[in-house]
């Protein structure tokens, strides 16, 4: 069991691996769900230095403790919730809750109120069910 600092660092990696250059850790994501199979994101945080210890449990907690969810596993695949910027993700349309939540900084309030809440060059614009 990883205690939280490690837990925090392997999630990090996740991230950089899931998320922004896959490719510079030899690992190909699916271009429809930006997916890759478990045992490759394990072979490649293997392969880093000082990660040779990574085994499947690990990232099975790593998902499992996210306070934001930002990783999901699906028939033996792993992929980052949201933020690609790599390639395009499409989710299915669904029904929105009555209230959401979108954080952001008050520089960006105005901007927002005039214009309305933009993805500002992320494919979605993020929001959430709770304040956290």
């Amino acid at each position: 069991m990883l205690n939280q600092k490690s837990e925090k660092s392997l999630s990090k990696l996740m991230t950089k691996i899931l998320r922004h250059i896959p490719e510079a850790f030899g690992v190909t994501l699916d271009p429809e769900d930006g997916s890759c199979p478990l045992p490759s994101l394990i072979e490649a945080i293997q392969a880093q230095s000082g990660w040779s210890w990574v085994k499947r449990e690990d990232l099975e907690q790593v998902v499992r403790n996210s306070d934001k969810q930002r990783f999901v596993i699906e028939d033996e695949r792993i992929r980052a919730r949201y933020g690609h910027s790599h390639d395009k993700v499409q989710y299915a349309p669904g029904e929105p809750p009555e209230v959401l939540y979108h954080g952001t900084n008050t520089k960006a309030l105005p901007s927002i109120l005039q214009e309305g809440l933009l993805p500002m060059g992320r494919q979605y614009a993020h929001l959430s069910e709770g304040e956290k």
